[in-house]
């Protein structure tokens, strides 16, 4: 028997430092998640715009062209139903500054982190 890929989620990894995007990849990959990468909000709104299977935004704060929390703004109005997480290794957001149901994780981020999200 063949694992259950109709319950597989997708998340899309959204960040400018490429090798905290692939450790990021490498982490929700080995937690059986479909992935997704963009290295900045402008290209995750694309990305976003052409395919309806993103279930996850794991996105970090401070990027270049559209940041972090500007994109979780967009994707809260426009994609309701997709679950947000919030990440920064420097900056802690006030809850007024994140979407509703969004969620904070700082980095360094480990597996156990991202397990206990409940994704």
């Amino acid at each position: 028997m063949g694992s259950c890929q109709h319950t597989q989620k997708t998340v899309l990894v959204v960040e400018d430092m490429p090798l905290i995007r692939m450790d990021a990849v490498g982490m929700f990959e080995d937690m059986g998640f479909r992935v997704l990468e963009a290295s900045d909000g402008r290209e995750a709104l694309g990305i976003l715009e052409t395919l309806t299977a993103v279930s996850v935004l794991f996105t970090d704060i401070e990027m270049p062209h559209l940041g972090g929390l500007e994109l979780a703004a967009i994707v809260a109005e426009r994609w309701p139903q997709i679950e947000i997480v919030i990440t920064s290794g420097r900056l802690e957001p006030c809850e007024d500054d994140m979407p509703n149901e969004a969620r904070f994780l700082a980095k360094p981020y480990d597996p156990s982190a991202l397990g206990s999200l409940g994704l």
